[in-house]
């Protein structure tokens, strides 16, 4: 059980007036006035304001203030997001880099639930609930890797996007509709619009570079389409 007590109270009552809790409390201060006086003098502790200092950046007329706390983070989860995307053979540096991160979770944020977010997550990086992970991680459990829906021998996460069951054929088509939706509302630029659909459409069975655009132009290249010619 655990009870408010307030703090400095012997700065005006004496200590033994003080009750039990409020002197362990005062003891405790103490205590812990003492440890980081001891590492001050011996130099065996960290600097408590860094990295929550703020830096102050002026040019002489114009000043701005910032903590590194949040660079820290972005830096880190930058460097272990790259290290996993190239572990796990899905991007490689050059397109790590390519791939506009910022609006990416703006958008993830925006338009998903946050389970939507986790499965696609999971999805991206091939550890989502399919039969063939389930086989692995628990084989008495889930003895048969094969897919529920059509029975193809491996459910894996490509099968899942790709199952021809009608029900799932289905729920795939009306995705694509949606995203479709959503990128004419968001005033999407009309050739990249068409080329997500075709090839979301395609399931596989096209890409973006076929069908009616065959050759780099002034447009592709906008979208940096020629360099995968």
């Amino acid at each position: 059980r655990f009870e408010y007590i307030e703090s400095h109270m012997n700065d005006i009552i004496p200590y033994q007036d003080l009750s039990f809790e409020q002197q362990q409390n005062v003891d405790m201060d103490s205590l812990a006035k003492g440890v980081l006086k001891r590492g001050l003098r011996s130099g065996n502790v960290i600097d408590p304001i860094f990295p929550f200092m703020y830096l102050l950046i002026t040019d002489g007329s114009e000043s701005m203030a910032s903590s590194p706390i949040s660079t820290l983070y972005h830096k880190e989860g930058e460097r272990t997001a790259r290290q996993l995307y190239s572990a796990k053979n899905i991007l490689t540096d050059i397109q790590f880099d390519r791939v506009d991160w910022e609006n990416f979770d703006r958008t993830t944020k925006t338009e998903f639930l946050p389970n939507m977010r986790a499965w696609y997550a999971k999805h991206i990086w091939k550890c989502n609930g399919s039969m063939s992970r389930l086989n692995l991680i628990d084989p008495i459990k889930y003895p048969c890797p094969s897919c529920p829906c059509c029975s193809c021998p491996i459910e894996d996460k490509d099968h899942i996007i790709l199952c021809p069951d009608e029900g799932r054929t289905k729920l795939y088509k009306d995705g694509v509709t949606k995203l479709d939706v959503w990128l004419r509302q968001q005033r999407t630029d009309p050739l990249l619009r068409r080329l997500i659909r075709q090839y979301l459409s395609g399931r596989s069975q096209t890409t973006m570079y076929t069908g009616e655009i065959r050759a780099p132009c002034r447009r592709t290249r906008r979208f940096g389409m020629d360099e995968f010619y």
